[in-house]
Order: C-alpha cells, then structure tokens, then sequence
C-alpha cells in the first residue's frame, strides 16, 4: 500500500504480519495439495484440512481491515507532496502475423497534488510493430 490523497494511514507490516500470522496459524484458508503425498492419500489430505464456514465465520469476525488500519498497527503518512505519474509500456504478447504486437500501458504511480498525469490510461493496450 502507498500514501497517497485516500490513504492517509499506511500499515507497519513489522507488526501487522506476525499478528495476521499467528491470528491464522491452524485455520486452513483453502483445501491443499499435499507435498509429499501422504501415505493415506491426497484424499485423506483434503479430508483433514478442508476450508469450512467455520474457517470462514473466524477469518469474518476478526475484522482484520479495521485492526490494519487502527494505532497498533499503522502509522500517519508524511504530507502529501506534488508527485507525477509515472508508468511504463509492458509487452504482453508475441508479435502476431498482423507484424505488430500488443503493448500495456501500467500506471506504477498515480499524479498526485497537481503532478503530471500519465500519457496513457492504467491498463491502455497499445499496438506496435515487432
């Protein structure tokens, strides 16, 4: 997460991911796959550590986005500064028998306090020759 004109509170991770981890240390959070094997079987596997409503009521109730966002957990963000966009071209594709290839555009850093915008769009497609 980053500061920006929404957020005005960012999460202390040194603090937040050893509770989140021990909160959760038990309750499975999806059915696995089992690495090795057990002898009993993948079944057996699944069997033991099934996702419940249980599993679900408990991860509901801890109400984590509340405790990220409160004193234990986070800190105020500095004052917001003028900041540009910043983004980048991603190639996404391989040339295609048009000769051309498909770019996207990715917004890393949204302008902030009257920084210059992105010249393009956050997920914008541009096509371009190989």
């Amino acid at each position: 997460m980053r500061c920006d004109e929404f957020r005005r509170t960012i999460p202390l991770q040194a603090k937040y991911r050893p509770w989140v981890r021990e909160y959760f240390d038990g309750v499975p959070s999806a059915t696995p796959v089992c690495w090795p094997p057990p002898p009993e079987g993948q079944a057996a596997c699944e069997a033991a550590n099934k996702y419940t409503p249980a599993a679900a009521t408990l991860r509901a109730s801890m109400a984590s986005g509340a405790k990220l966002l409160s004193a234990e957990f986070s800190a105020a963000c500095p004052p917001l500064a003028k900041t540009d966009c910043e983004g980048r071209l991603v190639p996404w594709g391989e040339c295609e028998a048009t000769g051309e290839m498909s770019w996207r555009y990715t917004v890393e850093i949204e302008a902030a306090m009257g920084g210059a915008e992105c010249p393009h769009n956050d997920g914008d497609e541009i096509r371009q020759p190989c």
